[in-house]
């Protein structure tokens, strides 16, 4: 027989008796709810399977499940609809066959195989809940002495504690039928109906205000949302595919974690609750974090020995802010547990519904992540001449995220671990149940440390990310001072030129004698070791000069950007306490000639000149500044990075390491000074020969210009910050790629690289494209990624890669303990690299550079970013820690946001800020620029978008622009982006009347639903206050108006008038069309 048959003949109910309609009880209310949204899903079947081996008597079987069926209404019962609410039918009679199908006639060798499989089929047949039965019986042979039985009910009539009553009542009547007895049960004093009738009246009561009270403090406010990271994009729609994991503890380290319930008195429960949301505070960097866990809802007798739906859901909020210990954490769950079970009778589909919370089509309401603690799984039972094996049916199907199972044996504790199969591949399912393992061995071994301390990572793991990841010990010149690498170099090459300007041209050797004259001349005037030296020069000869004579002269270098304000320049130069500044005539008037010396290197270079041409004997070490770059601070007054030759050295060493720039090759000056990238740009040519070509002032933002140097100059590598990367990208032609076969390497850094970026690089240009990031504190770049077609796929920013030559990555939380791979932490930055300080501010120096507690004597840099490994051992970039904001309790990292707007085919590049446009009321801006020739229309986005996210990460507004208001360093001025129009900011919709017939009928009956007067078109249901069950009123309502069949999803996927109504229309013209063909 085919699965097919075997569904159609399923059983019969009897039409002849009365049939009374009785209300549902809250549980099945919802499980009726979701069979609407999504019928035909086996998700909530509940399946039990019996081997029997021995002497079965198949005619007492089938008895004893007659016997079993008309003692419980609940498997008698079907569902229907009474304006548009679901009621109970309950049937006199139903007859539910016994399937059953012999294997006897197969290979013996594959009877296993088969069986396993037909289990499965039959398991996963969806139930009907109009038309029933909602119990089927399935029987499978292998041997005359070997028989499978499945047993499969919806859990709507059954759950788990149902399984047991069942098995138990099976047996009972089973015995007694073979051995002719009678009276095998008892009576059964009431039905689940009754529990229904007496829920709803109970609910009526002052009981319920007072159980209400409760749970709306506990859960008041706005509540999380589970956030631990994915593996795959979170589908905009929930999905419930999943699978499970077995795994053990070990009875030593269960006994262990007895003891610290004992002494806390608490229960193993409460124990390893606390043990679940530790390690779910670990992946998500969440404090607030809500757990649901399933009760068995029997706290009454007379329903003990029921089959129904009895077991309810507690919602289990616990504050894990504060840092507290472990067994702190445990007294706080443990008051949550206690004051929950007090107040277990309030359905969880009451909360929903009075609570009101945030919904979205992304994820279950309340919690996502499950906990249970089960009693012995079921053990062997012996029938007459039968031992009876009950066996687990894994479904492959996940109503939560992440649910954990667990029960104690006498091995120790069992835990199934099942998750969402669209949400997480399988090695990270199993590095979670690892890094949980782990967890309570720490726990067990340290239950007074803090939780954010406690160890989740085995020995292996803290091992690679630790030191594995972080091994780039590469020899450098590091007793070398950075100008001696140019020394030598023009020592070598003394006529081969080592910068030009226009028609300007100087050699290294002209270079050298240049720089030492300045150089003794900056000593005549002060300078010398650690002495700060401003700089604000245009791009010019003089500029090269400047910056290898401050050096020879023992200073370090201090970038002032020219077309800063006076008195921005008077404060760093001030700050720095530099007794010079070198200049140009030209800029004298924007210059802060009170703050220290102005030396003009056009106007005084006849008296500078005059100096010795050797170079000054200076006292310095690779551990003496080399340069000091301000960069903005949280306080407004900005902050010095001094950093060292040594530091800058080993940058240097890296770069020509990595690409190989050779002495015949030319790099072009383009960057700001003020923007440390600009070093690799002066720096790394002298020191091998090749050739720096400065590109003309003020027309480094101008992609046609720098083209046109790059050519001119044959110009090797070329350095871009993303958002001017993506500028040259839309200039460049044909005819200048093949003009510039000589470019070797471009370099992005200072931005997040796009993976349409990369795409449009490997397109149009020619070398390969190397993504950097890191930071000033830390000698420029600190990681490389090389990027190639891979990244074109994306769905994220590109990674920014693995450390480069002496440096380290640590990504950490908060407590300082690394994170697992595909955890987002705090990014720190630790080796060679790192800065001295910051000048002159030993405070904020303490709180960024702080010391490693991985290598002893040295620090590390916390750089305010955020990332986490990917599976191959690379950084994935994130962004600022203040690029990620919380919206509606949820975490959202505005990145990800521009990531799926930047997918859309019309949309070049996008900007996503959080706007607060009143105290407490964030909502998300989205700025965009088109590809030439495209539309790209607000309204084309923003449903493309609903495809991709969550309804909440949907901007509220997207504003197309022509081109993002930039600042000095090229980067997106975020300061500078326009505010929309937010008329109506209440509803985050301009309002717009109703137009046609079918949108005035929506907007009446939601009208009429929802309370609300005036409703526009582009209004949210779910925003005006809408909830599950108040939907099924707006569709019930809509079938009876128009007399179309409409599904009860739809309202869910098209939640506004506009987009329901056309839903409507459609469904009405096809309808239309159906009919009309059958006139025909």
């Amino acid at each position: 027989m085919s699965i097919e048959q075997a569904q159609l003949q399923g059983g019969q109910l009897a039409e002849e008796e009365e049939v009374v309609a009785l209300p549902v009880s809250f549980a099945q209310q919802r499980l009726w709810f979701f069979d609407q949204f999504e019928s035909g899903s086996a998700l909530y079947n509940v399946p039990l399977v019996l081997r029997l081996k021995g002497k079965l008597s198949i005619r007492a079987l089938e008895q004893s499940l007659e016997q079993i069926i008309e003692r419980h209404e609940s498997l008698r019962t079907t569902f229907a609809t009474e304006d548009g609410e679901p009621v109970q039918v309950i049937h006199e009679q139903v007859e539910i066959p016994l399937q059953f199908e012999d294997l006897t006639d197969r290979p013996e060798s594959a009877r296993e195989a088969a069986a396993e499989q037909l289990i499965r089929a039959y398991a996963h047949l969806p139930f009907d809940l109009g038309q029933g039965p909602l119990l089927r019986t399935n029987l499978l042979r292998l041997a005359e002495h070997d028989h499978a039985l499945l047993l499969t009910m919806h859990h709507i009539v059954s759950d788990g504690w149902s399984l047991g009553v069942l098995l138990q009542e099976l047996t009972a009547l089973y015995t007694s039928l073979l051995r002719g007895e009678s009276g095998a049960l008892p009576n059964l004093p009431v039905q689940y109906a009754d529990f229904s009738i007496w829920q709803r009246d109970w609910l009526e009561g002052d009981v319920l205000a007072e159980q209400l009270a409760y749970w709306k403090a506990k859960l008041g406010g706005t509540l999380p949302v589970l956030q631990v990271p994915t593996d795959h994009l979170r589908p905009a729609q929930q999905t419930y595919n999943g699978t499970s994991i077995e795994f053990a503890v070990s009875k030593e380290l269960t006994e262990r974690l007895q003891a610290i319930s004992r002494s806390a008195g608490a229960t193993l429960y409460m124990t390893l609750l606390t043990a679940f949301k530790t390690l779910l505070h670990h992946y998500s960097g969440q404090e607030d974090i809500i757990v649901g866990s399933p009760i068995a809802g029997r706290n009454r007798a007379e329903i003990e020995g029921l089959i129904g739906f009895f077991v309810n859901s507690l919602v289990l909020r616990t504050d894990l802010s504060g840092a507290p210990s472990f067994r702190e954490l445990l007294g706080r769950v443990k008051e949550t547990t206690l004051g929950a079970y007090s107040h277990q009778d309030v359905p969880f589909e009451k909360l929903v519904e009075e609570l009101q919370p945030e919904r979205s089509m992304g994820h279950a309401p309340l919690f996502q992540a499950v906990f249970a603690l089960q009693n012995d799984a079921l053990q062997p039972i012996e029938w007459p001449e039968l031992t009876v094996h009950p066996q687990p049916l894994e479904l492959e199907v996940a109503k939560f995220e992440l649910s954990l199972g667990m029960h104690e044996t006498p091995d120790g504790l069992a835990g199934v671990w099942e998750y969402n199969t669209d949400l997480f591949e399988e090695k990270t399912a199993h590095r979670m149940i690892g890094n949980f393992v782990t967890l309570l061995e720490s726990i067990a071994a340290q239950p007074d440390l803090p939780v954010g301390e406690l160890s989740i990572l085995t020995g292996k793991e803290r091992e690679h990310l630790l030191f594995g990841l972080n091994d780039t010990a590469v020899e450098f010149p590091e007793h070398l001072l950075l100008h001696q690498l140019f020394e030598q170099q023009a020592e070598r090459t003394p006529h081969n030129i080592a910068a030009v300007y226009g028609e300007q041209e100087m050699t290294y050797a002209e270079l050298e004698t240049r720089a030492n004259q300045l150089a003794h001349q900056l000593r005549a005037m002060g300078v010398g070791p650690d002495t700060a030296v401003g700089v604000c020069i245009e791009r010019s000869l003089e500029l090269v000069i400047a910056l290898v004579a401050i050096l020879k002269a023992g200073g370090a270098y201090l970038p002032l950007d020219t077309e800063a304000p006076a008195m921005r320049m008077h404060q760093v130069l001030t700050d720095a306490n530099a007794p010079v500044c070198l200049s140009q005539e030209r800029l004298r008037e924007n210059l802060p000639t009170d703050a220290c010396t102005m030396l003009f290197l056009d106007t005084d270079w006849a008296k500078i000149a005059r100096q010795a041409t050797d170079r000054p004997a200076v006292d310095v070490t690779p551990e003496h500044l080399v340069s000091i770059y301000y960069t903005s601070g949280s306080t407004g007054k900005p902050k010095g990075v001094a950093s060292t030759h040594r530091g800058w050295v080993n940058r240097m060493a890296w770069m020509q390491r990595q690409h190989g720039l050779q002495a015949e090759e030319s790099v072009l000056q383009k960057t700001t000074l003020t923007f440390d990238d600009a070093a690799v740009e002066f720096y790394w040519p002298l020191m091998v020969g090749a050739r720096i070509a400065l590109l003309e002032p003020v027309v480094h933002r101008d992609p046609r210009a720098i083209l046109d140097a790059a050519i001119r100059w044959q110009v090797a590598v070329l350095q871009f910050v993303p958002s001017m990367l993506n500028m040259v990208l839309d200039t460049i032609t044909p005819e200048d790629r093949a003009q510039l076969n000589c470019l070797r390497v471009v370099v992005s850094s200072g931005e997040a690289l796009r993976p349409d970026t990369v795409r449009l690089f490997l397109e149009r240009m020619n070398g390969i494209l190397t993504n950097t990031w890191g930071a000033t504190e830390v000698s420029i770049d600190s990681t490389i990624h090389i990027c190639s077609e891979a990244d074109v796929r994306a769905t994220e920013v590109v990674a920014v890669g693995r450390p480069i030559d002496n440096n380290q990555v640590y990504i950490l939380n908060k407590h300082l303990q690394p994170v697992p791979i595909g955890v987002a932490g705090d990014l720190y930055l630790a080796g060679v690299g790192l800065a001295r300080c910051y000048l002159n501010n030993p405070e904020r120096t303490a709180e960024a550079f702080i010391a490693n507690p991985f290598v002893p004597g040295e620090r590390m840099y916390k750089t305010g970013d955020r990332g986490y490994y990917r599976e191959d051992g690379s950084i994935q970039f994130l962004g600022r820690e203040d690029n990620q904001i919380k919206l509606r309790g949820m975490r959202v990292e505005l990145g990800e946001i521009e990531s799926a707007i930047d997918q859309h085919q019309a949309v070049k590049e996008s900007v996503v800020i959080a706007h607060e446009a009143e105290p407490g009321v964030k909502r998300l801006l989205a700025y965009y620029t088109l590809q030439a020739g495209e539309a790209g229309e607000p309204s084309d986005i923003r449903k493309y978008l609903k495809e991709l996210l969550p309804e909440y990460m949907v901007p509220a507004f997207l504003i197309p622009l022509e081109a993002f208001p930039l600042n000095a360093n090229g980067k997106v001025d975020r300061k500078e982006l326009p505010l929309p129009d937010q008329s109506r900011p209440e509803l985050e919709t301009e309002f717009a009347p109703p137009e046609t017939m079918v949108e005035e009928l929506i907007a009446e009956i939601w009208s009429e639903v929802l309370g609300v007067k005036k409703i526009g078109v582009y209004d949210n249901f779910f925003a005006l206050g809408g909830h599950s069950l108040l939907a099924t009123q707006v569709i019930s309502r809509l079938r009876k108006a128009l007399e179309v069949n409409v599904s009860l999803r739809v309202l869910f996927e098209k939640p506004t008038i506009l987009e329901l109504a056309e839903a409507m229309e459609d469904l009405l013209l096809e309808e239309f069309d159906e009919e009309d063909g059958t006139e025909e």
